[in-house]
C-alpha cells in the first residue's frame, strides 16, 4: 500500500509552501521534544491535531475528511503571546502560496484559513504564531489510501 490520503495531502501542501515561501523551512510532524534550532528559523512545523469525518453529502460511497491543520510559525524571537512582524510576514506569504492552488492539484475540495493566534508555549528566543487551516478532502469509503479528488483518484 502507498501513503495514507492525509499524508498525500500534507506532502502536497508542504511542497506548495516550500515553493511559494522558499526562505522558510517547513517540517511535518516535528515532535515537541525536538524544537527548531536557531539555524532553522524562520521555520514552520505543520501539525494535524484533528480530522472530522462524515459520509459524503451526495450519497456517494465516500468519506469526507475535514483536517484541522496547524502551521506553527517560529520567528526566532521571544515575544510572548503576540504575533511578531516576522511571523506576520511568514503567515501572509503562506496564505498567498495557498491561494495559488487551493485544491492542491485537484486532490482536495477546499482549504480555508480559520484563525491565527500567538502561542503561550514560547521557549527562549522562539516566538510562535499558529495559523489554523481546515482542509476538506474525500476518500472512497473504507479506503484511506486513495484520495477521491475532483474528477480523479490520487494515490500520490
Amino acid at each position: 500500500m502507498g501513503k495514507p490520503a492525509l499524508r498525500i495531502v500534507l506532502d502536497r501542501l508542504t511542497a506548495l509552501l516550500e515553493a511559494g515561501v522558499p526562505d522558510v523551512s517547513f517540517f511535518l510532524d516535528r515532535p515537541d521534544d525536538d524544537p527548531l534550532q536557531q539555524s532553522e528559523m524562520p521555520g514552520c512545523v505543520i501539525r494535524v491535531p484533528a480530522v472530522d469525518l462524515s459520509p459524503a453529502p451526495d450519497g456517494a460511497h465516500q468519506t469526507w475528511h475535514v483536517a484541522t491543520v496547524q502551521i506553527d510559525a517560529h520567528s526566532g524571537r521571544e515575544v510572548g503571546e503576540t504575533i511578531d512582524e516576522i511571523n506576520q510576514d511568514t503567515l501572509a506569504r503562506i496564505v498567498a502560496a495557498i491561494q495559488t492552488d487551493r485544491q492542491l492539484g485537484g486532490r482536495v475540495y477546499e482549504i480555508n484559513e480559520t484563525g491565527v493566534s500567538g502561542s503561550d508555549m514560547d521557549g527562549a528566543d522562539i516566538g510562535i504564531a499558529i495559523l489554523t487551516l481546515e482542509i476538506t478532502f474525500a476518500t472512497p469509503r473504507g479506503d484511506w489510501f486513495t484520495l477521491a479528488g475532483q474528477g480523479a483518484l490520487f494515490t500520490d
